[in-house]
Protein backbone atom coordinates (compact mmCIF):
# COMPACT_ATOMS: atom_id res chain seq x y z
CA UNK A 1 0.00 0.00 0.00
CA UNK A 2 2.48 2.27 0.84
CA UNK A 3 4.48 1.75 -2.51
CA UNK A 4 1.47 2.57 -4.09
CA UNK A 5 0.91 5.85 -2.19
CA UNK A 6 4.31 6.85 -3.27
CA UNK A 7 3.91 6.23 -6.70
CA UNK A 8 0.44 8.10 -7.00
CA UNK A 9 2.78 11.15 -4.93
CA UNK A 10 5.64 10.68 -7.71
CA UNK A 11 3.13 10.90 -10.88
CA UNK A 12 1.67 14.14 -8.71
CA UNK A 13 4.50 15.49 -8.56
CA UNK A 14 5.84 14.45 -11.95
CA UNK A 15 2.50 16.16 -13.77
CA UNK A 16 2.72 19.37 -11.87
CA UNK A 17 6.88 20.26 -12.89
CA UNK A 18 5.38 19.13 -16.77
CA UNK A 19 2.47 21.10 -16.27
CA UNK A 20 4.83 24.30 -15.00
CA UNK A 21 7.64 24.09 -17.43
CA UNK A 22 5.82 25.76 -20.49
CA UNK A 23 8.15 28.07 -20.09
CA UNK A 24 10.79 26.01 -21.11
CA UNK A 25 9.35 24.93 -24.30
CA UNK A 26 10.09 26.92 -27.90
CA UNK A 27 6.93 28.07 -29.28
CA UNK A 28 7.44 30.80 -31.48
CA UNK A 29 5.10 34.24 -31.76
CA UNK A 30 4.94 34.30 -35.35
CA UNK A 31 5.19 31.86 -38.33
CA UNK A 32 8.49 31.00 -40.03
CA UNK A 33 7.40 29.87 -43.09
CA UNK A 34 7.97 31.44 -46.36
CA UNK A 35 6.73 30.36 -49.80
CA UNK A 36 9.17 30.01 -52.29
CA UNK A 37 8.59 31.15 -55.38
CA UNK A 38 8.76 28.23 -58.84
CA UNK A 39 11.93 29.40 -60.17
CA UNK A 40 11.35 30.46 -63.50
CA UNK A 41 14.25 28.55 -65.42
CA UNK A 42 14.33 28.04 -68.79
CA UNK A 43 15.98 25.09 -70.60
CA UNK A 44 16.46 23.54 -73.59
CA UNK A 45 19.40 20.89 -75.36
CA UNK A 46 20.08 20.73 -79.20
CA UNK A 47 22.94 19.21 -81.09
CA UNK A 48 24.94 21.14 -83.27
CA UNK A 49 24.32 20.61 -85.82
CA UNK A 50 20.40 19.86 -85.35
CA UNK A 51 20.29 16.11 -85.57
CA UNK A 52 17.88 13.11 -83.82
CA UNK A 53 20.18 10.49 -85.14
CA UNK A 54 23.62 10.32 -85.01
CA UNK A 55 25.64 7.78 -86.93
CA UNK A 56 29.35 7.16 -85.34
CA UNK A 57 32.44 5.21 -85.34
CA UNK A 58 35.75 5.80 -83.00
CA UNK A 59 35.58 8.83 -80.37
CA UNK A 60 33.11 11.42 -81.63
CA UNK A 61 32.75 14.81 -79.51
CA UNK A 62 29.64 15.85 -79.76
CA UNK A 63 28.77 19.46 -79.48
CA UNK A 64 25.33 20.58 -77.86
CA UNK A 65 23.92 23.82 -78.25
CA UNK A 66 22.34 24.37 -74.14
CA UNK A 67 20.25 27.36 -73.77
CA UNK A 68 19.46 28.36 -70.11
CA UNK A 69 17.84 31.61 -68.75
CA UNK A 70 17.41 31.97 -64.99
CA UNK A 71 19.99 29.94 -63.52
CA UNK A 72 23.54 28.92 -64.08
CA UNK A 73 25.16 25.54 -65.64
CA UNK A 74 26.38 23.55 -62.91
CA UNK A 75 27.34 20.03 -64.82
CA UNK A 76 26.62 17.44 -67.50
CA UNK A 77 25.97 13.67 -67.70
CA UNK A 78 26.00 12.03 -70.56
CA UNK A 79 24.44 8.41 -70.46
CA UNK A 80 24.44 5.95 -73.16
CA UNK A 81 21.58 2.98 -72.85
CA UNK A 82 21.33 4.08 -69.14
CA UNK A 83 24.29 3.76 -68.51
CA UNK A 84 26.17 7.14 -67.11
CA UNK A 85 29.74 6.75 -69.28
CA UNK A 86 30.51 10.55 -69.13
CA UNK A 87 30.57 13.37 -67.00
CA UNK A 88 31.70 17.28 -67.31
CA UNK A 89 31.31 20.51 -65.22
CA UNK A 90 32.97 23.14 -68.03
CA UNK A 91 29.94 24.49 -69.84
CA UNK A 92 32.29 24.16 -72.96
CA UNK A 93 33.29 21.12 -73.13
CA UNK A 94 30.94 18.44 -73.19
CA UNK A 95 31.56 14.41 -72.46
CA UNK A 96 32.94 12.14 -75.68
CA UNK A 97 31.75 9.53 -76.96
CA UNK A 98 34.01 6.40 -77.69
CA UNK A 99 31.85 3.83 -79.95
CA UNK A 100 34.52 1.47 -79.49
CA UNK A 101 33.05 0.64 -75.67
CA UNK A 102 29.65 -0.64 -77.55
CA UNK A 103 28.12 -2.50 -79.35
CA UNK A 104 27.37 -2.31 -83.49
CA UNK A 105 23.86 -0.62 -83.74
CA UNK A 106 20.90 1.44 -82.29
CA UNK A 107 21.79 2.93 -78.74
CA UNK A 108 19.75 5.53 -77.19
CA UNK A 109 22.16 8.69 -75.83
CA UNK A 110 20.59 10.46 -73.66
CA UNK A 111 22.24 14.42 -71.89
CA UNK A 112 21.19 15.39 -68.43
CA UNK A 113 22.32 19.03 -67.79
CA UNK A 114 21.84 20.16 -64.15
CA UNK A 115 21.36 24.05 -63.65
CA UNK A 116 21.18 25.97 -60.21
CA UNK A 117 18.05 27.43 -60.17
CA UNK A 118 18.66 29.82 -57.08
CA UNK A 119 14.90 30.04 -56.04
CA UNK A 120 16.02 30.99 -52.01
CA UNK A 121 14.83 28.13 -50.28
CA UNK A 122 16.75 26.28 -47.92
CA UNK A 123 18.09 23.44 -50.46
CA UNK A 124 19.35 26.77 -52.77
CA UNK A 125 21.30 27.42 -50.01
CA UNK A 126 22.89 24.24 -49.03
CA UNK A 127 23.75 24.08 -52.84
CA UNK A 128 21.49 21.06 -53.47
CA UNK A 129 18.61 22.00 -55.54
CA UNK A 130 18.63 21.83 -59.15
CA UNK A 131 16.90 21.89 -62.45
CA UNK A 132 17.45 18.92 -64.73
CA UNK A 133 16.77 18.62 -68.16
CA UNK A 134 17.70 15.77 -70.58
CA UNK A 135 17.10 15.34 -73.92
CA UNK A 136 17.84 11.55 -75.60
CA UNK A 137 18.77 11.00 -79.20
CA UNK A 138 19.67 7.59 -81.29
CA UNK A 139 22.85 6.72 -81.66
CA UNK A 140 23.77 4.42 -84.81
CA UNK A 141 27.47 2.98 -84.02
CA UNK A 142 29.78 1.15 -86.66
CA UNK A 143 33.03 -0.36 -85.25
CA UNK A 144 33.82 -2.07 -88.17
CA UNK A 145 37.39 -1.32 -90.06
CA UNK A 146 36.74 0.45 -93.51
CA UNK A 147 37.81 -2.14 -96.52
Amino acid sequence: MKSYLSLFLFVIIAAMLFYSCDDLVYSPKEKNYVNVPVPDVKMSINLDPVSDTLYVSGTVDLKYKINISGGTFSKAILYIDAVKVGESTNFEKYPAFHSEKFSNGKHIMRLEVWARTYSGSLADKLGSEFLVCSRSFYIFTDNHDAI
